[in-house]
């Protein structure tokens, strides 16, 4: 599973009304390797882990940001005929889509 989760995404739908400070409200791209490892020029350099559920996969991001150590905790979408996505708010439509 970890295979189909590590590549890089980009940020999609953020330019909507600001909601939260925790996720990117401009153009991002977040890389998350295999090692667990990710980077971005919103959420720096710091790690990830998946939670894999029966009917959800989560995905919690940890990560050192200028005010100290902090963490994200969101879910995966893979569906099918659609790339993977890392969901950022579902109200907006704000998501990292899979794009390697």
């Amino acid at each position: 599973m970890k295979n189909n989760i590590a590549g890089i995404y980009l940020n999609k739908n953020y330019d909507k009304k600001i909601c939260c400070i925790e996720s990117p409200h401009k153009p991002d791209t977040l890389i998350l390797k295999l090692d667990g490892t990710l980077s971005s020029n919103f959420f720096g350099i710091g790690t990830y882990k998946m939670n894999y559920g029966i009917f959800e996969t989560e995905i919690e991001l940890h990560y050192e940001s200028e005010n100290g150590k902090a963490g994200y905790y969101t879910y995966f979408v893979n569906r099918l005929f659609e790339s993977p996505k890392i969901i950022m708010n579902s109200d907006t439509n704000h998501y990292f889509e899979k794009t390697e």
